[in-house]
């Protein structure tokens, strides 16, 4: 029967090791013979399934191994068209039956961000999925974001990064720059260094800097905690924490509406917030006192 005759012949077309002689004599033929057309569809919508799991890695190794085996042994080769028709459909069941173990989707983008995860870093565009682990960073020169499901906004600014930790408690690490956090009725809090930012449903900005992190609140409140202590942030409050130190309160402000560092620039050198001696925290190339040191500066 000619499907025997060119059967290896499709398995080489598929696998791309057939040469341009070879391509042309089985598309010449299967051109004239149904019963070869509808075998080489079927080989190829085996292959396709085949692939389309490895690219998934949905079962960790587990298509490369089972596509090892059937390439190797060429159990197609014995196999009738219905057999291939079975096996194609068997596989489809499993694609759709079995559970995936791909990272799950637990917050989408919002503009052209970078998202490294497992050892690898891709372009995102807006509504692209971000799984949990990955670290986010905005390299474009205009301000990024992502959006939680239940509609919480995370604003990156120009140059910065964070990495989502928690998504059942969105819990994210600060890496540099800044973020606005817009909070939808659901936990919250970034930490940064040993300083934490929790929130109860509000509005607010973070900043990391070489001397410590630094807090803008616009609506809502937060507790600012570093060092075992914490303080209260409300709206119209900016705060501070050196690190290692315990955070204050630098201004208070019902007037604060926006953030005092746009996040379409780069961050400053020095934060914006003054001590509560009335001066700038520690420059960015003093080390941070020690508790219960005397700051000569």
């Amino acid at each position: 029967m000619c499907e025997a005759r060119y059967r290896e012949l499709m398995y080489k077309v598929v696998d791309g090791t057939a040469s341009e002689a070879e391509v042309a004599e089985l598309q010449e033929h299967v051109a004239g013979c149904c019963r070869c057309a509808a075998l080489f569809e079927r080989i190829k919508l085996l292959d396709s399934l085949l692939r389309e799991g490895m690219r998934s890695r949905r079962y960790e190794g587990g298509w490369e191994r089972l596509a090892g085996r059937i390439r190797a042994r060429r159990v197609l080769r014995y196999a009738g068209a219905a057999a291939v028709s079975a096996a194609a459909a068997l596989l489809l069941a499993f694609s759709l039956i079995l559970p995936s173990t791909a990272p799950h989707p637990v917050a989408f983008a919002e503009g052209d961000l970078i998202v490294e995860h497992n050892g690898e870093a891709v372009k995102v565009k807006a509504g692209d999925r971000i799984p949990e682990g990955a670290v986010v960073r905005n390299s474009s020169g205009r301000v990024g974001g992502v959006k939680t499901p239940k509609g919480s906004r995370i604003l990156l600014g120009v140059g910065s990064a964070f990495r989502l930790v928690d998504h059942k408690l969105w819990r994210l690490r600060l890496l540099s720059g800044q973020i606005r956090a817009k909070v939808n009725d659901e936990p919250f809090s970034v930490v940064c260094n040993g300083v934490e930012v929790r929130v109860c449903g509000t509005d607010f900005v973070v900043r990391r800097y070489g001397a410590g992190v630094e807090v803008e609140v616009y609506e809502g409140s937060v507790s600012f905690e570093s060092a075992g202590k914490a303080v209260l942030l409300k709206a119209g409050d900016t705060g501070f924490a050196r690190w290692g130190a315990p955070p204050f309160v630098s201004v208070r402000s019902s007037a604060v509406k926006r953030p005092s560092v746009p996040l379409e620039k780069p961050l400053p050198q020095k934060p914006v917030s003054l001590s509560p001696q009335g001066k700038p925290p520690a420059p960015l190339d003093l080390p941070v006192p020690r508790p219960g040191e005397p700051d000569n500066r």
